[in-house]
């Protein structure tokens, strides 16, 4: 079946400029605040869809009635809006977690002719389960996306086509996204991504304590390159990246080994699981970024 278009909708809670928008993300893809129209109808499904649950997806509190276009407090709505049977916005919706904060897409209308809100559409897919909503927004701050971001943006789909080879690395990383930010087998699932990236099997001449070095060494190397410099200390207290990650890996070993932990005494500089799964979410994102623009660099990293 022909689809006239669409409209993917963003559940994060981000802002942009509004002079920066419409942002033309590629040929067929728009970035665009919803009308009016738009967003009550989006409000609606929401309702529908996810019950009580939609109050934390629309980031409101009270009566729905409240954000709709004739409420007290009107809520912006942004969207991505795309042409036809486009597959782009599911690869829009891969890159987009690239972002800080990061850009969540939920369910998407799809429309049969030009009549946009006014004609026969469905919200088709979302794939969201309400608790996965729930843990998404968990991980996702609020804030606002500024133009060079968008540039990024645009920048990390159009490379996506090009090296299909980070589809691998990308899909690990979003298919943690399900996991609460408190989970351990979040951590596990984060460190399993630095290190595919950044670590080589060890040789016959080295031992397993290779890898616990191959990340701390490796990391704090390429960090350096990182868009953003990591914040130890607001993670970490006075913690040196050196100290950091020898905690945090002994910490991945306990939990892979089934071995007990706790956040007491000598590990009270970590704090909690939110906070370390947050810290290794920021390198993650950042390892894939730097990946994005220099794959060949990351390969030998690997391999030395």
């Amino acid at each position: 079946m022909e689809f006239f278009g669409g409209l993917g909708f963003i559940y994060s809670r981000v802002s942009f400029n509004e002079n920066d928008l419409p942002f033309e993300i590629s040929k067929n893809l728009i970035l665009r605040q919803a009308t009016k129209g738009e967003a009550d109808n989006f409000i609606d499904h929401v309702i529908k869809t996810y019950g009580s649950y939609g109050f934390i997806a629309l980031g409101t509190i009270g009566n729905f009635d409240r954000i709709k276009s004739s409420g007290e407090k009107p809520k912006k709505f942004w969207l991505v809006e795309f042409k036809g049977n486009n597959h782009e916005l599911c690869d829009l919706g891969n890159v987009s977690v690239l972002m800080k904060p990061k850009l969540l897409f939920g369910d998407t209308a799809i429309f049969h002719d030009n009549k946009g809100t006014k004609g026969k559409y469905g919200y088709i897919f979302g794939g969201y389960r309400n608790e996965n909503i729930i843990a998404e927004l968990s991980r996702n701050n609020e804030g606002l996306i500024e133009q060079n971001e968008l540039n990024q943006l645009k920048f990390f789909l159009a490379e996506l086509k090009k090296l299909p080879a980070l589809e691998r690395y990308l899909m690990m990383y979003i298919s943690s996204q399900c996991l609460s930010s408190g989970s351990d087998l979040l951590t596990l699932s984060l460190f399993s991504i630095i290190e595919s990236l950044v670590v080589h099997k060890p040789t016959h001449i080295e031992n397993l304590d290779s890898i616990t070095s191959q990340v701390k060494n490796k990391i704090n190397l390429i960090s350096k390159m990182f868009d953003n410099a990591l914040d130890y200390n607001s993670y970490f207290h006075d913690l040196t990246p050196d100290k950091a990650w020898s905690k945090v890996y002994a910490l991945r070993s306990n939990i892979a080994h089934g071995e007990s932990y706790d956040f007491s005494g000598k590990n009270s500089c970590l704090k909690n699981m939110d906070n370390v799964n947050q810290f290794l979410d920021e390198v993650v994102r950042q390892l894939l970024r730097l990946t994005f623009k220099n794959m060949e660099l990351i390969k030998d990293l690997q391999a030395c």
